[in-house]
């Protein structure tokens, strides 16, 4: 798994299909502070460009206290070989988005990313 950002501040992962998705996240605040995430629960998903659901995440925050999550997908061998794009949601905030990304998901047998 690759990652890089656009012009535009949008994360962009490169993901070979079936390849586990692991990202680690880190929320500070406008002083640089680490922001404290234990006491939110977090939504991922994972939609086509039609917003289609493609899949969901979990979530591993034994470290949001510190700020820290990580956006987890162990299985991703049914995502189809597209754009797609992986949102993140805080549930208490009434679903606030706090992340939309692109997943550029490609084939073992044409590029191995």
């Amino acid at each position: 798994m690759k990652t890089s950002i656009t012009n535009s501040g949008i994360l962009v992962v490169k993901l070979q299909r079936g390849a586990a998705f692991t990202l680690n996240c880190a929320g500070e605040d406008s002083a640089g502070d680490p922001i404290d995430y234990s006491t939110f629960t977090f939504k991922g998903e994972v939609r086509n460009k039609l917003d289609e659901l493609i899949d969901t995440f979990t979530f591993d925050t034994s470290e949001s206290a510190t700020g820290k999550i990580k956006v987890i997908c162990d299985d991703t061998s049914a995502w189809p070989i597209e754009d797609l794009y992986f949102d993140v949601y805080i549930n208490e905030i009434k679903d606030w988005l706090i992340e939309r990304s692109v997943c550029r998901v490609n084939d073992a047998a044409t590029e191995v990313v």
